[in-house]
């Protein structure tokens, strides 16, 4: 049942393609496995292979062997930034498709995968403010946590500078939400 609610459940594989869209836009190029079922953010948008042989064979054509394995978890081919990018992100996208798995077995209320994506899009931001906002103050300690914050967040889409201070983009970018 795990295996169905978090990962072959169609409302479930829609939401994986927008949170991989999410993955290839910033540059988490490579895929992630679940059992038999593996997800590739080498392209946009996101797809789906049936067994490791198929991606494997994409992979090596197209000059890229990363799998990223959600179960049993591995990250030995991440840089740390990667590495912190990859952990937020899974992390966040697990926890909304459990919260709306609970809704629709113990509400029998369904959340469309775009409302699961704005949710996914939230926890990030809310995370993300939350680690620096807690740096905050004027000791040499939180100055240098709050620069290396930035240096490894700034490329992101989740806020832009303005004078070193982050300016928060609440709303999801529309690319997320493909026709």
């Amino acid at each position: 049942i795990q295996y169905h609610c978090l990962w072959q459940c169609p409302h479930t594989q829609a939401i994986w393609k927008r949170i991989l869209t999410l993955c290839y836009r910033l540059k988490l190029e490579g895929m992630l496995t679940w059992g038999g079922a593996v997800w590739s953010s080498l392209s946009e948008p996101a797809t789906i292979y049936e067994s490791t042989q198929e991606i494997m064979a994409y992979s090596i054509k197209h000059g890229k062997i990363l799998v990223y394995w959600l179960l049993p978890y591995s990250k030995q081919t991440f840089s740390e930034k990667d590495s912190l990018t990859w952990d937020l992100i899974i992390h966040a996208g697990l926890w909304v498709i459990y919260k709306c798995r609970c809704k629709k077995f113990f509400k029998e209320k369904t959340i469309p995968p775009v409302e699961a994506i704005k949710e996914i899009w939230a926890e990030i931001i809310y995370n993300l403010r939350g680690q620096y906002d807690s740096m905050l103050g004027d000791s040499d300690a939180a100055t240098m946590a709050r620069l290396a914050f930035l240096r490894t967040w700034a490329q992101s889409p989740f806020f832009t500078l303005e004078n070193t201070t982050p300016q928060w983009h609440y709303s999801p970018p529309k690319w997320l939400f493909p026709p």
